[in-house]
């Protein structure tokens, strides 16, 4: 069996055909400057019969049929009203007009190998068994349609039929074993019914990217019919763009990331829908692979808009309620200060202790709020963000220096590393020369992310030392904070970026935080198109590493007269 669109191109042709043998027979019986024609031609009334209900079948009931057992069943029918009424026609007409018929005949001969080996061998015979008990092989038109059904059911059997039964992946209910996904006969059914019964959208597409599975959801989440859907390139039916609106780049595609890599990808994206409306979906693309080779992309869609909306409305709230607090614990935070500056008032060590407490507690309030304010930002795409041109090996030597009073207070050692590991680090010379390292990102915000890794690695560490790192290859930039302390657990690792996570164990319970600011540090980073991740071991310690994409010299030179430009302009503008 072939593909269920070849079936259904069939029925189409099915109709044609019998349309003309009706119009011929309305023509010839009813207009009166052809009605001569009919002693000759002897259409028959059974032939108009014939044909009006295989009209009709095809138009209405061929689905039906269809659903209940399979598209190449349905076919089947048509073609048996279709052969019934050309065979009429052969048996009564007029031997002058027998091309007319034989062109017919060899149509659905074309078609019979739609069907399998068996059907175009049946065909045959029959086709031989009508000329025997008719006219026999006397007549050359007898003989030019054994000759012609023969040669023509055979020859497009072998050429078009057969190798669209090798390589097509049909829905229908009885199949050979599938050469994408190894499935067979009953199994691939029960199968196939399970997945339409999936409230998720599930789509398959080939190493073309064509669409070879659809399933109802899929079809009801981007408004295309399974039929409009099936054999079409994937980036045509299911548009997608990034959670953020942007689009995606032929290099940042999800289904060409898998395609290329292999690897399972989890993200969320907007999928824009035929009529171009947006909703969000959590999209998880995985590669078909057999053996050493990868056959395909499968993908599933769920709608998560309205957990985009509900979440969004926790943000704005969060935002506000934490922008509005700010102030009163800035207030708090003030009159204590005051209270405990000497020159403003006495008070003794008893009170001093407990004015110290909450000093204490309400910065750390404050922090929270801070926190707070800064990831719902970081969450709808809301942060201030100034990027410029930095030179990392300079900006991290600088805030080195800050750091090492902190550390001193612990008795921790501060090593700040720079590693010549890119291709550019020597002069025609030979001589070793120290590499730039150009970013394109807001100082501050950097700044932000690498001092909070920084007073996390001095917060969990109590002896030893915390090395800073900082290297690269012609394409990116490699930042990295390691320390000597207790370590994180493993199944703790994968949870650490997430938002007020923190690790749950007896080494860092006492140890107060938000768990916001890898949160924050990860969205930052995220802005910049960079990564940042983890590797740690249990009481050996752990190293935070952060990659940003690199400038060239000339990247960097260009972009810093572009930004200097863009100042010039702004700057008078400011003013007014």
């Amino acid at each position: 069996m072939v593909a269920d669109k070849y079936y259904k191109i069939f029925r189409w042709l099915v109709v044609g055909v019998l349309s003309f043998l009706v119009i011929f027979w309305l023509a010839i019986h009813l207009i009166g400057s052809y009605k001569y024609l009919a002693g000759s031609y002897n259409l028959h009334t059974t032939t108009l019969i014939t044909s009006v209900l295989g009209i009709i079948y095809c138009l209405t009931c061929f689905n039906r049929v269809a659903k209940i057992t399979n598209y190449w069943q349905a076919a089947l029918i048509a073609v048996l009203f279709t052969d019934f009424a050309t065979l009429q026609l052969l048996l009564n007409i007029h031997q002058s007009i027998y091309f007319v018929y034989l062109l017919i005949w060899l149509i659905i001969a074309a078609f019979s190998g739609m069907f399998g080996y068996p059907t175009v061998a049946l065909f045959n015979f029959l086709t031989f068994v009508f000329i025997y008990f008719t006219e026999g092989f006397k007549s050359k038109y007898m003989i030019i349609l054994a000759i012609g059904s023969l040669i023509v059911s055979v020859s497009t059997q072998l050429l078009i039929w057969a190798r669209l039964q090798n390589t097509t992946f049909s829905r229908s209910k009885s199949k050979p074993v599938d050469p994408l996904t190894g499935i067979a006969g009953e199994a691939k059914s029960e199968a196939e019914t399970l997945i339409d019964s999936i409230n998720e959208g599930i789509v398959v597409i080939d190493k073309t990217s064509r669409i070879i599975l659809f399933n109802p959801a899929a079809s009801e989440m981007t408004d295309w019919s399974i039929e409009d859907a099936e054999n079409i390139d994937v980036n045509l039916v299911v548009k997608i763009s990034q959670e953020d609106g942007k689009e995606y780049t032929d290099q940042t595609n999800p289904f060409n990331i898998v395609s290329n890599t292999g690897k399972k990808l989890e993200t969320t994206a907007q999928l824009i829908s035929k009529d171009n409306k947006r909703k969000y979906i959590a999209l998880i693309v995985s590669p078909l692979i057999k053996g050493k080779n990868i056959n395909g992309v499968a993908f599933t869609m769920r709608d998560i808009s309205i957990q985009k909306a509900t979440e969004q409305q926790k943000m704005e709230f969060i935002s506000t309620a934490s922008h509005e607090m700010r102030t009163p614990v800035a207030a708090i935070e003030g009159y204590l200060s005051l209270a405990m500056n000497d020159q403003i008032s006495s008070i003794d060590s008893k009170a001093r202790e407990y004015l110290e407490k909450a000093h204490s507690s309400t910065q750390q309030l404050g922090r929270l709020f801070q926190d707070l304010l800064t990831s719902s930002k970081a969450e709808d795409g809301r942060l201030v963000n100034h990027p410029e041109v930095i030179e990392m090996g300079e900006y991290i030597g600088k805030l080195a220096e800050g750091f090492q009073l902190a550390a001193e207070k612990k008795h921790l050692i501060v090593d700040f590393t720079l590693i010549n590991n890119s291709k550019d680090n020597q002069d025609p010379s030979g001589k070793i020369i120290t590499p730039l390292y150009f970013i394109d990102a807001d100082a501050n915000r950097i700044g932000e992310v690498i001092t909070n890794i920084y007073d996390n690695a001095i917060k969990y560490t109590e002896t030893g030392k915390i090395t800073i790192g900082l290297g690269g290859s012609d394409t990116d930039v490699h930042f990295y904070v390691q320390d000597t302390g207790p370590g994180i657990p493993e199944d703790s690792i994968s949870h650490l970026f997430e938002k007020f996570y923190r690790v749950d164990n007896s080494a860092v319970r006492t140890i107060g935080g938000t768990g916001l600011g890898l949160y924050i540090s990860k969205k930052i980073i995220e802005l910049y198109n960079g990564k940042i991740w983890v590797e740690s071991q249990v009481g050996k310690g752990s190293t935070f590493h952060i990659t940003i994409p690199r400038l060239t010299q000339q990247q960097a030179d260009s972009l810093k007269a572009a930004q200097s430009a863009q100042s010039q302009i702004e700057m008078p503008t400011a003013n007014l």
